[in-house]
This record gives C-alpha cells, sequence and structure tokens, in this order.
C-alpha cells in the first residue's frame, strides 16, 4: 500500500514539481523527527536530549530519501 502512496514513484514531466517532492519529503522528515523526539522528552521528562536525537535522524533520514529521489529523477 505504501509503494501507491508516494508521490516520488510517479512519472513527473515537470521540474518545479520534483523540487517541491523533494522539499517536502526532507522538511518532512526532519519535523517528523523533531516531534517525534519532543513527545519522547516530554514523557521521560528528559532536556531535549531526545529531541535532538530526532532532528539529527529526521536529517540523515530525509537525505537518504532525498538521494533515492534524485536517482529516481535522473534517469
Amino acid at each position: 500500500m505504501w509503494k501507491r502512496l508516494c508521490l516520488w514513484r510517479i512519472k513527473i514531466n515537470n521540474s518545479w514539481f520534483k523540487f517541491f517532492i523533494i522539499g517536502t519529503e526532507l522538511a518532512g522528515t526532519i519535523l517528523a523527527g523533531l516531534f517525534i523526539g519532543d513527545l519522547i522528552d516530554k514523557k521521560l521528562d528528559t532536556n531535549q536530549t531526545f529531541t535532538i536525537v530526532g532532528i539529527v535522524l529526521g536529517t540523515l533520514a530525509g537525505f537518504v530519501i532525498m538521494i533515492k529521489i534524485l536517482k529516481k529523477f535522473g534517469k
């Protein structure tokens, strides 16, 4: 089901839409890491430790996704 929902698997001819997909995927993963890390910090009553870890992991995941998308669009 997930494979059907990924926008970057669709053949796209508009160059601006390609950049829009890359930007939203990158921003989405970073924000997801931020919110999940903040949620864990609130539950465990820690001092922004998991927020920083979440941002770093979200950024790394975003760049991995971005590289996959760029490889797909490069074909």
